[in-house]
């Protein structure tokens, strides 16, 4: 990274942003304000900085002299962003996407994944809801609204989430529609849950050499063939190879079938085409799932996922591409930065210190603990209660020898 610049951490945040050989020029044809490069830049920026609308966008550009001379303007209305979200060229948001996180699968090439699993590919589905008289177009019943975001997202070591790939949609699309094109590569483990039990899918994935685990619903029946050992003390229930359907319906390969209780003692049934892993490390896999949904919370809460600034299907499609991409040059970042905070730490101090130079966010990034006790303990003895003012609030004190 060069830091001999003296622009603010904002600047050098979007300037990785990886435009080169891009033909931007074909997108600003009569574009007199914020050409479009410039455009995706301001969004990238509202996603990190959390911009509750397009008027806080507005407000933030007028502020920030430094982000005005980056992006060549000085200002833009509110309802400008609005009618431009849309107009964005979805195919560079999803191109700038790949690139940014394939220089950070570079940067990852090196880590083995996850231990005894290798490398994961967890593969599932968001909704982002819709005010059902903004979103006619996206209505999927009486009473729901919303798009989908199909995502695959690599798990190349334990502390580093990539969301290689995305497919956005209405929310009528089954999640089995467009599974195919995000199994796409060997060598690596596919997690998913029971919406992507597709038996012609299973198989073609056996053909091709793709290594998956899928849960399976109760209902779901199969054949046994043969049974494995199951080691005692365990939560696994059931190890076996079986062919799974039925006499209308069935796989034409056979899959292994491992069952296990969770902590709450519920039971989980998944097939895989792993007879490598142990029964324990099958579960263990398919537990790693939930790393998905923990991400998707992220996106959501931190990344402000939610906070859609236009209704249009094009502009929820750009809006996906862009969250995602503040999430990737956080990421890119951390890496190049080499820092072992987490990604939220990370997250947070870009933001407060978006406008501060580049040597205060990496003192603040690598500043190591000022407190190296373990801090003052709690005391055995029984607490004495607080005095309040009688005419702030009602105060009844509480019997500590009851």
């Amino acid at each position: 990274m060069d830091n001999t610049t003296n622009q603010p951490v904002i600047c050098q945040y979007l300037s990785h942003l990886p435009f080169e050989n891009l033909p931007m020029y074909l997108y600003d044809y009569r574009m007199k304000k914020l050409k479009t490069a410039d455009c995706i830049r301001l969004f990238v920026a509202s996603y990190l900085l959390e911009h509750a609308s397009s008027r806080d966008i507005e407000k933030a550009l007028r502020a920030e002299e430094s982000l005005q001379e980056m992006l060549n303007v000085k200002s833009m209305s509110h309802s400008q962003l609005t009618r431009r979200l849309p107009t964005l060229p979805t195919e560079v948001l999803e191109r700038l996407l790949i690139r940014v996180c394939g220089r950070i699968r570079q940067l990852t090439k090196a880590e083995q994944g996850l231990p005894k699993l290798g490398k994961l590919h967890i593969v599932d589905s968001t909704s982002l809801l819709i005010p059902a008289g903004l979103g006619q177009w996206a209505k999927v019943s009486k009473h729901q609204t919303m798009v989908k975001m199909h995502l695959r997202l690599v798990v190349d070591s334990p502390h580093v989430l990539v969301p290689e790939a995305i497919i956005p949609t209405t929310g009528n699309v089954n999640d089995g529609t467009v599974v195919m094109e995000l199994v796409v590569a060997k060598d690596v483990l596919y997690v998913m849950d029971r919406g992507y039990v597709n038996y012609r899918h299973m198989d073609e994935w056996i053909r091709q050499e793709f290594q998956y685990i899928i849960r399976i619903n109760d209902n779901h029946q199969g054949n046994l063939l043969e049974t494995y050992p199951v080691p005692p003390g365990t939560s696994i229930v059931r190890d076996a190879k079986i062919w799974l359907g039925s006499k209308f319906r069935s796989m034409k390969n056979p899959v292994r079938l491992v069952e296990y209780l969770d902590d709450k003692g519920h039971l989980y049934r998944v097939v895989t085409n792993r007879y490598d892993l142990t029964a324990e490390e099958v579960a263990a896999a398919y537990r790693k799932r939930w790393i998905i949904e923990l991400f998707f919370k992220w996106l959501k809460q931190r990344a402000a996922l939610v906070k859609l600034y236009s209704y249009k299907p094009q502009a929820l499609w750009n809006t996906m591409y862009l969250c995602l991409l503040a999430y990737s040059l956080m990421i890119l970042i951390k890496l190049l930065e080499i820092s072992e905070q987490k990604e939220r730490e990370v997250w947070r101090t870009l933001q407060h210190f978006a406008y501060k130079s580049w040597q205060a966010f990496q003192a603040e990034l690598h500043r190591k603990p000022t407190r190296t006790s373990q801090g003052r303990k709690a005391s055995k003895e029984e607490p004495e209660p607080e005095s309040f003012y009688p005419t702030i609030g009602v105060y009844k004190p509480h019997n500590y020898h009851q």
